[in-house]
């Protein structure tokens, strides 16, 4: 019996144990390793090493389903995911971009949680440039990265410019809805477009203009210039910087200033009026927020509350005399003809530019060093109207510089000033009008009609050398130059 066992034992080692075997449970798709495996086998020895999948997987965004909409019209995007989103995509991972996105709001998302959904956008109310972008983080594979979203997409333009009518002297241009723009008139004050037709098709949303000249503003940011060359006309001495990203341009009746996205400023046109700002460049260079203008001069107001000036030097392109007052502070600016006011956050003015008509205020300056709320101007003079509702004036004293005639009607409850060309109508919280000026462009009242400026009056409209009052009954009171509309007699019995 003990041979017989270890003849067994024997016969065990000799002939191995057998063969095992492996019980492998199926593994999951949702338990797939993040990593890579791969073996390989040096000299009888088996090594494997493990790649980890950290690639994000991608999304892009189509162009979109029209180029030029109004506020009126549905814009799609299809973007496309390589993982669909998960949770499906709202609203509040889109981003609008662009130079105008005011109004703009996603209306809907179809298939939102597919790897192809579509964007509608609607309420688009500006005149500009639209994109969008999408937040990141929407997919994520199944190695656990997620997508780093995608943006700004394809811009769209939007028009929501009904047909509107702008002049030089003697010409018009019609900027019409599609963007286009038609003009007529004397061809050498801009009345002739055609040596820039093809410019202007489509996607104007704005037109300036001097008194000889026009400049339309693009939807890309880029300007289209044409009539007489030397008054803006001709851009083309600065044509390189007004291919992009101008927002909004500026002119008086000889020159034009554009303002661009980073604050610079472009001018062109008659180089003595404000055409040439080479003197100020370093100034222009950025921070400029807005810019002001009289007949001759630009005064351009920056993020930090200083003015820099430039033009013809006498009517206020040169504010050296004062410039130690204007290097911060300053929060708007006003002008007559041939002068300028600056109004600074502590409520006091600044003046400079030709004396006579507004830029000298030295004789009531201790008026101004607080308290002015805001100033209204003819082309001759200024009213400060300040906040316990009274007005100081200064100016040419004819035109309305001078107001010493009715000062005592002035000193509080004065709620709005207005005027025409050269003469001043301020309104009174009781319904009442007090006027002065040149007696012929409204700064006198014919006797017919004074009785009927004592009260109820709620509105005065101008235009230069007459004023109509609106009273709260819905009748009318006129007065001033006859033959401006200042005699209304002959339709009295309609008003």
């Amino acid at each position: 019996m003990k041979f017989i066992k270890l003849l067994v034992i024997i016969l065990f080692f000799v002939l191995g144990c057998g063969d095992v075997e492996v019980d492998e449970k199926p593994t999951r798709e949702s338990e797939v390793s993040t990593e890579n495996s791969t073996s390989t086998s040096t000299g009888g020895v088996s090594t494997t090493t493990n790649t980890t999948d950290t690639t994000n997987p991608t999304v892009s965004i189509g162009s979109p389903s029209m180029t030029t909409a109004n506020s009126s019209d549905t814009v799609t995007y299809t973007l496309t995911y390589e993982v669909a989103p998960n949770p499906p995509l709202t609203a509040q991972d889109i981003s609008f971009g662009g130079t105008d996105p005011s109004g703009c709001s996603v209306s809907a998302i179809a298939s939102a949680g597919s790897t192809n959904p579509v964007v509608s956008i609607t309420g688009c109310s500006g005149n500009g440039s639209v994109n969008i972008s999408v937040t990141s983080g929407n997919s994520v594979d199944v190695a656990g990265n997620t997508d780093d979203g995608s943006g700004p997409s394809t811009s769209f333009s939007i028009a929501n410019i009904q047909t509107e009518i702008f002049s030089t002297m003697n010409a018009f241009a019609a900027l019409k809805s599609d963007g286009s723009v038609v003009t007529w008139g004397d061809s050498t004050y801009g009345g002739d477009s055609s040596a820039v037709s093809f410019q202007l098709t489509s996607n104007v949303i704005d037109i300036s203009s001097t008194e000889h000249a026009f400049a339309a503003l693009k939807s890309d940011g880029s300007v289209v210039t044409w009539g007489c060359e030397h008054w803006g006309g001709d851009s083309s001495s600065v044509s390189s910087q007004l291919t992009s990203n101008v927002t909004k341009i500026f002119s008086n009746s000889y020159a034009f200033a554009a303002l661009k996205s980073d604050g610079s400023v472009v001018t062109w046109g008659y180089s003595p009026r404000g055409g040439d700002s080479s003197a100020v460049s370093s100034a222009l260079i950025s921070g400029v927020t807005e810019i002001f203008s009289n007949i001759h001069a630009f005064a351009a107001l920056k993020s930090d509350g200083s003015v820099v000036t430039w033009g013809y030097s006498t009517n206020g392109g040169n504010s050296s005399a004062v410039s130690s007052q204007l290097t911060a502070g300053v929060t708007k600016i006003f002008s007559t003809s041939v002068a300028f006011a600056a109004l600074k956050s502590d409520g006091s003015v600044v003046t400079w530019g030709y004396s006579s008509r507004g830029g000298d205020s030295s004789a009531v300056s201790s008026q101004l060093t607080s308290n002015v709320t805001k100033i209204f101007s003819n082309s001759y003079a200024f009213a400060a109207l300040k906040s316990n509702g009274s007005v100081v004036t200064w100016g040419d004293s004819t035109y309305g510089g001078d107001s010493s005639a009715v000062s005592s009607q002035l000193t509080a409850g004065v709620t709005k000033i207005f005027s025409t060309s050269g003469a001043f109508a301020a309104l009174k919280s009781d319904g009442s009008v007090v006027i002065w000026g040149y007696f012929h462009y409204g700064g006198g009242a014919y006797s017919t009609v004074s009785s009927q400026l004592t009260s109820n009056v709620t509105k005065i409209f101008s235009n230069a050398r007459a004023f109509a009052a609106v009273k709260s009954d819905g009748s009318v009171v006129t007065w001033g130059y006859s033959t401006y509309g200042g005699n209304s007699s002959a339709v009295s019995s309609h008003l």
